[in-house]
Order: C-alpha cells, then sequence, then structure tokens
C-alpha cells in the first residue's frame, strides 16, 4: 500500500489552490455586512472599528443634512409668491380681492397664513367664501365665491340688496347690484335692530318670506311685484294691483300651490277684483273693487 506522502510526492498540489490560512465564518450580521460593504468598496477593508465607526457616522449625517435641506426648501426664497391669481369672481376685479388678502412682501407660497387670508378676503359682503392654495414655483391661487344679489328688501325708505341666504350684500344702487329674484320684499312693519352690509337679517320673519319666494310657483312669479310682511302674516302685491292675502307661516306650502289656480279664476271674471283672501282654508275670498 502506497504512503499518503508518495501520493503527495507524485501529484502535487497547485499553488492557485494553496490558501494562506482558512477564510473564518461570519460570526454575525454585522461581520457579514462588512464583508458585504468592503466588497463593493463602500467601507474601509482595514483600520481599527472606531475607523468605521466614523464612516457609519458621515453617512448618517449626509442623510440628515439632505433631509434637512428638502425640508427647509418650501420655506426658501425660490418659492416667493411673485403672482396672485384670481379665480371665480364675477363683479370685484383681480386688484380688488388682492388688495383684501394683504399678502406679505417675500413670503413663501407655502408660508401663506391661509386662515388670516381667507378671513380678510371673506370679510368683503359680496364673498361668501373662499380658498387659496400654492401653485408653484411663484403663484398662490385665491378662489372666491360671490354671493349673488336675490331681491330688494324695503325698510323703512331704504333699500338693501339680500342674497338667497338673507346677507346683506349692499345698499341698492347700480346695476351691479340688481336682483336676480323680480319680486321686492316690503318689511316695514317689522322692526331690525341693526342692518349691515355682509350680515344676515336674523328676523324669522324675514327668513321665512325668503322661503315664499323660493317657493312662488314660476308661472305666476312675473305677475307679483312686492311680498310684504306684516303683523298677520303675508301679502302679495300683484302687478295689475290685486292685494293677495297669505295668511301666516303655518300653510303656507298649500296656499301657494292653489296661487296658480286662484289667479285664473280671477282672470275669467267679468269684474275688477280688488283682493283676493286666502286665510280660511278650502274658502276663497274675491273682494270686487269699489266694494264698500
Amino acid at each position: 500500500m502506497r504512503s499518503e506522502e508518495g501520493v503527495a510526492k507524485r501529484y502535487p498540489v497547485p499553488p492557485w489552490m494553496a490558501m494562506e490560512k482558512p477564510i473564518p465564518p461570519a460570526s454575525s450580521s454585522v461581520g457579514r455586512e462588512r464583508d458585504e460593504e468592503s466588497a463593493m468598496g463602500l467601507a474601509p477593508t482595514e483600520g481599527s472599528e472606531f475607523e468605521h465607526l466614523l464612516w457609519r457616522l458621515g453617512r448618517f449625517s449626509v442623510v440628515v443634512a439632505l433631509l434637512l435641506s428638502l425640508a427647509s426648501l418650501p420655506f426658501s426664497s425660490f418659492f416667493e409668491v411673485r403672482e396672485i391669481e384670481v379665480e371665480g369672481n364675477l363683479h370685484l376685479s383681480r386688484e380688488e380681492i388682492t388688495a383684501l388678502a394683504r399678502v406679505p412682501k417675500g413670503v413663501s407660497i407655502f408660508q401663506v397664513d391661509q386662515g388670516t387670508l381667507l378671513g380678510q378676503v371673506a370679510a368683503h359682503p359680496r364673498i361668501r367664501r373662499a380658498t387659496a392654495f400654492p401653485r408653484p414655483p411663484h403663484t398662490l391661487v385665491i378662489q372666491v365665491e360671490e354671493r349673488r344679489p336675490f331681491t330688494l328688501m324695503e325698510y323703512h325708505g331704504r333699500t338693501w340688496v339680500l342674497d338667497e341666504e338673507g346677507v346683506v350684500i349692499g345698499r341698492a344702487g347700480g346695476n351691479e347690484l340688481a336682483p336676480s329674484f323680480p319680486v321686492r320684499l316690503q318689511v316695514s312693519f317689522l322692526s331690525i335692530p341693526a342692518i349691515a352690509p355682509g350680515k344676515p337679517i336674523s328676523l324669522e320673519e324675514v327668513r321665512h318670506a325668503l322661503e315664499i319666494l323660493h317657493s312662488l310657483p314660476r308661472e305666476v312669479e312675473g305677475e307679483v311685484r312686492e311680498l310684504v310682511v306684516t303683523r298677520e302674516g303675508f301679502v302679495l302685491r300683484m302687478r295689475n294691483g290685486i292685494r293677495i292675502d297669505l295668511g301666516g307661516w303655518k300653510g303656507i306650502s298649500l296656499r301657494l300651490h292653489r296661487l296658480p289656480h286662484v289667479l285664473q279664476a280671477v282672470r275669467s271674471l267679468e269684474v275688477p277684483v280688488e283682493s283676493v283672501d286666502l286665510r280660511f282654508g278650502e274658502t276663497v275670498v274675491i273682494n270686487p273693487q269699489g266694494k264698500p
């Protein structure tokens, strides 16, 4: 039998297969991580543990600095407000709304105090609501919804323009405040403490009167000139001079529903009519002109 020494002499191990020392297995995940980073050239392969720690701290510092730079970017002068766009305005000009907004000079589009800005814009009696948003890099957009003049309210010789919610837009005068609804509201029988632009008329009678205007049948809208609020209830004054007593708020929707048929019956009469009374349920009282 041949000895191992003889085999080794006859078949020597090639130099490229020889190892100076065995590669020890990685003792932990940290060791494996260092081996991978060393292979990729991302970490020092030589040196102490302290040098490796400094290298890792350097990487962390770069990441933190980058994040801080990104966080501060929206507040830098790069996004300074240079233009204000206004959308949704119909009667107020862009210059008027921009003046109301009072955006500070040099502020970033991301730093605008929206609560303050929108409060200042919505303080105008013509503005119902407002929103704002940035449009990078230098534009601030303000969107508004204007109040629409709905009706004219007569009160002790003064005429005020109201929107559909009963908010006072201003004094009547000029086409810019011409209401969309042809019927006026007469409330001189009431006692309204104060009337101011931008403030709603909070009296229940006025709110009910506005609901009546909204509920008027379309086929009779053009025939009604004025809705009067009295102590007894509500009265319609027609363009042909006829007075129609609607009565109190209770049951008003039913009486309004009957109104077109009542007016049709009145027009069919051969005698001129002074007033129609709908306050007695199913009974309609028609008073001819000249009746004592």
